[in-house]
């Protein structure tokens, strides 16, 4: 098995991050910058989770995909996993890159569902087994029905484990600014 740091080495090759640039039309120190951020949040989060990945056969809820990176590497793995990715406001940016860079890692087959909390549901989406988020609930308006929604599709020997950034440290990573209330 690969582990996660090799599995994202291609998206360090100079040239795909140049062709991508181009198509995205990203300056490319921009998107080397985003593509190191990504990853290194994909390996963080794959760090919180992987006490729970005791067995191949649960099945995973990632809320807040994002470029799917850490949905493609837990699936080169065997892992049987959906992210839900609703891609609002201030995030375009992710559904640009997402195609090409799970090319990249030869791995655009992500199981997505594009729609935000409030609209999961049992009867469509089914029960998962863990649901996890990294650095997404801070965006979300009604957490309290955020947790009804994700407590429903949540199998009863299921868990959810949830990591937010601490906004005391006042930089927000997703848009690169400082953070200041």
């Amino acid at each position: 098995m690969m582990n996660i740091k090799e599995y994202f080495l291609p998206l360090k090759d100079h040239k795909r991050i140049a062709d991508i640039s181009t198509e995205t039309k990203v300056d490319v120190e921009i998107l080397k910058k985003r593509i190191e951020t990504y990853v290194s949040e994909a390996i963080f989060g794959y760090k919180i989770i992987e006490p729970y990945l005791i067995k191949k056969d649960i099945r995973i809820l990632e809320c807040g995909g994002g470029w799917m990176l850490l949905q493609s590497y837990l699936k080169s793995i065997g892992y049987n996993t959906v992210a839900l990715e609703p891609l609002g406001k201030g995030f375009d940016f992710f559904g640009t890159a997402k195609s090409q860079l799970l090319s990249c890692l030869n791995n655009q087959d992500i199981n997505v569902f594009e729609i935000g909390i409030e609209e999961l549901d049992y009867k469509i989406q089914g029960e998962f087994d863990l649901i996890f988020s990294i650095n997404v609930l801070e965006h979300v308006d009604n957490l309290e029905m955020a947790f009804s929604k994700m407590s429903n599709v949540l199998s009863k020997s299921g868990m959810m484990i949830h990591h937010c950034p601490n906004y005391f440290i006042p930089y927000e990573p997703h848009f690169g600014i400082i953070y200041i209330h």
